[in-house]
């Protein structure tokens, strides 16, 4: 029992030297690691307090002189301490800085204040970089940056590089792209590693490549990239020496737009080219029949987000549409090379000759200084009659009250051989028409009032008739019939599309859109001999036909913005 009362009096007394710490009074420590430097020389603060802070310190203050490059903390540390039977705790909370002097000669760090506490202001030497000095720095790391222009016009291409070279292991923040008022810059080479040498000395090189496109006539000012980090020691507890590096500023001389350019749409580039592929080859055009006309614009030393619009086409004899256009944009050592695909879907509407005008883009050719025009020259069509049945031709136009009915009622109608009894059998049948209309009103009238609008007769009869033959299509693999009943059936269904496609994007179909596609290539492919099997599109505009039509408004395509 007394064993055990002083084995609790030595385990409180050991408690009670733990929380008793020796009080110390509020200190503010500031120091630098050198008070003489180079204009490219990191300069390292250090702010030391003797408390447990959590807030975060702003430095607003020292951007008069110098240009933060890194903060890190606050950083907290407890040191403990047995002495003499006496324990102590010592508890402090720092804030690394590596900053950088914005001008030679002679900057201060200004007085700080915490809690009352202030620290002396520290004055900092700041001289020109000597040559010894900048071929030391260099060993370690050292930037490159270059333009391939020093003049350009307005939204033209300039390409600026980027190349950190470096020994050794380095740490840090890789550069990132410029900040440019007035300019689209897109990433041409986000990163490309390899090893060079310079002065016979190997370095490893991290190479980075932007394409700028000005917007704005002017000078152009690219301002200095700053590289900042720590060369790393080989062994674990090796200091880490810090380093630093920034490039040079470059200014472009950006041109306005040229008096002798003309069009309304300004394009500048390296080159331009128009291509076209069509839906069929043959020059021979039915009337109902639609064909597609793939329009792709090639520009080298332009991005694709300002190509301008291929504007609409009146064609006499002739309803035209436009799909959206897809952009795209390839890399190569030049720069950007975009593409803008345009379908354009044109529908004969009369027999004859049907003649497509020229097809002609503008732009400023920036190797030369001169206008040119890309061009797709006029071409001619023969347009025969429509070879289906004459409603559906008519099912091409938008469908005018009952006027889907009258036609595929026509279609029914037989010639009846005038007799003696003639007047008789129309007579009655007209009275039986009577009797079971009356009927069928006297049925509706005792039907429950129904809350949603139903479809007009006349949209029944057309979408009907024509889903019906689509499937037919479908189960005899009749690709051609397939293609332009899914067109006419989509079209009455929703009269705001223009072409398959359309269809398949109102009702974000990825499955219909590959039916379409494979439909086209079995019809329009060089070969004339892919099978196509209509299962597929029977099953997916099934599942399509049971979701209620509903109207849609046309869509707006928007239009380039160019200056």
């Amino acid at each position: 029992m007394k064993r055990q009362t002083g084995k609790s009096i030595v385990t409180s007394a050991f408690l009670l030297m733990l929380v008793t710490f020796s009080s110390a009074v509020f200190s503010l420590t500031v120091s630098v690691d050198r008070t003489r430097i180079s204009e490219t020389d990191p300069l390292r603060l250090n702010i030391k307090v003797n408390e447990a802070l959590t807030g975060q310190l702003e430095f607003d203050f020292l951007t008069k002189d110098f240009e933060i490059l890194r903060v890190a903390g606050p950083n907290q540390n407890t040191k403990m301490s047995i002495i003499n039977g006496q324990s102590s705790r010592e508890v402090s909370t720092s804030w690394d800085l590596v900053l950088r002097a914005k001008r030679l000669g002679t900057v201060t760090i200004p007085r700080i204040q915490i809690n009352g506490s202030i620290s002396e202001a520290i004055v900092i030497d700041v001289v020109p970089q000597t040559a010894e000095m900048k071929s030391k720095a260099n060993e370690l790391v050292f930037l490159e940056t270059s333009v391939d222009t020093s003049e350009a016009y307005v939204q033209g291409q300039i390409i600026y590089t980027i190349k950190l070279h470096y020994v050794d292991i380095i740490t840090g923040e890789i550069p990132a792209e410029p900040k440019i008022e007035n300019a689209i810059i897109e990433t041409i080479e986000s990163e490309k590693r390899y090893d060079t040498y310079v002065n016979n000395r190997r370095y490893f090189v991290f190479e980075k490549r932007f394409a700028i496109f000005p917007q704005r006539s002017g000078v152009l000012e690219i301002p200095r990239v700053t590289f900042t980090g720590s060369k790393v020691g080989r062994g674990f507890f090796s200091n880490r020496e810090p380093v630093m590096a920034f490039s040079e500023t470059h200014s472009v001389t950006v041109k306005p737009k040229p008096k002798e350019f003309t069009a309304p749409h300004w394009l500048p580039a390296k080159s331009v080219k128009i291509t076209e592929a069509w839906s069929s080859e043959s020059k021979q055009l039915t009337v109902g029949e639609p064909i597609n006309r793939n329009i792709t614009i090639t520009v080298d030393g332009q991005a694709a987000t300002l190509l301008p619009a291929i504007d609409d086409i009146e064609i006499q004899g002739a309803k035209s549409y436009k799909d959206p256009e897809v952009q795209n944009q390839t890399i190569t050592d030049s720069g950007i090379v975009a593409t803008s695909k345009t379908t354009v879907g044109i529908v004969p509407t009369q027999p004859g000759k049907l003649l497509l005008p020229a097809l002609e883009l503008a732009w400023w050719n920036t190797t030369t200084n001169k206008m040119e025009i890309a061009s797709l020259p006029a071409q001619a069509f023969s347009v025969e009659a429509s070879r289906q049945p004459q409603a559906v031709a008519r099912n091409i136009e938008p469908s005018q009250p009952n006027q889907t009915l009258v036609a595929e009622s026509a279609t029914l109608r037989q010639p009846v051989a005038e007799g003696p009894n003639y007047w008789q059998l129309l007579a009655g049948v007209l009275a039986a028409a009577w009797v079971i209309t009356l009927m069928l009103l006297f049925k509706a009238q005792r039907r429950p009032t129904q809350t949603a609008v139903e479809d007009t007769p006349t949209q029944l009869t057309s979408e009907t008739a024509l889903f019906n033959k689509l499937q037919e299509a479908c189960k005899k693999n009749q690709a051609a019939d397939a293609r332009n009943l899914l067109f006419l059936w989509g079209k009455a269904r929703l009269p705001s599309i223009d072409s398959t496609r359309d269809l398949a994007a109102h009702y974000a179909s990825d499955e219909l859109l590959q039916e379409i596609v494979l439909l086209e290539q079995s019809l329009y492919s060089p070969s004339q001999q892919t099978d196509w099997h209509g299962k597929s599109l029977g099953d997916i505009t099934q599942a399509l036909g049971s979701i209620r039509a509903e109207k849609s408004s046309p869509h707006a395509l928007l239009s380039t913005m160019n200056p």
